[in-house]
């Protein structure tokens, strides 16, 4: 996909229309919350793995559309 402009343009499309919408905004602002909570940098990879594995930053980034 990297090597695809127009995909890539694509995808920024659908992440922009996700983030206006109500669903979007809930997941972004859940995010925020997520980050601000870090507070340590020896929490950092811990912080980021339970992001990861939420529901949240997995349907921001499409992971679970079906390609």
């Amino acid at each position: 996909m990297l090597q695809d402009p127009a995909k890539i343009q694509e995808k920024m499309a659908e992440l922009q229309q996700l983030l206006g919408s109500p669903e979007g905004q809930e997941i972004s602002q859940n995010i925020m919350k997520e980050m601000q909570s870090v507070r340590r940098p020896a929490s950092s990879p811990a912080a980021v793995a339970a992001l990861c594995s939420r529901r949240a930053l997995p349907a921001l980034l499409g992971a679970d559309r079906p390609r």
